[in-house]
């Protein structure tokens, strides 16, 4: 369970000051950056009932390649307990390739991989 927290706290990390060093003015306006047009999302979760928790996390980053198309990764951590003995921890990470052909419609194909323990 800690080393869980301690995961989750440093993924967390990692997305903040990422975000950060992307809103930072300081940088030069002139030179081009990767980085530069990379844009952020995912999901958090957190559901928590009589004797069961549910913790989620999934921050993914995409980076532009054309103006309709798109490529990302992301990371995947999961942790579920029961009052009836069980508890799963599930991490992981994904590909997104997303393709915009027109303004109203979006497609997207994505590849994850998971590992599951449970007792």
């Amino acid at each position: 369970m800690l080393k869980l927290l301690k995961s989750f706290f440093l993924v967390y990390l990692f997305v903040f000051f990422a975000k950060s060093y992307a809103q930072n003015d300081t940088l030069s306006k002139n030179k081009p950056s990767y980085f530069k047009d990379v844009q952020f999302g995912g999901g958090l979760g957190l559901a928590i009932g009589s004797g069961y928790t549910d913790i989620f996390l999934a921050p993914t980053a995409y980076k532009p390649i054309t103006t309709t198309t798109m490529i990302g990764f992301g990371l995947i951590g999961s942790y579920v307990k029961s009052s009836g003995d069980f508890s799963s921890v599930m991490y992981g990470a994904s590909i997104i390739g997303l393709v915009n052909p027109v303004e109203e419609l979006q497609l997207s194909a994505e590849l994850e991989g998971f590992i599951v323990t449970g007792k």
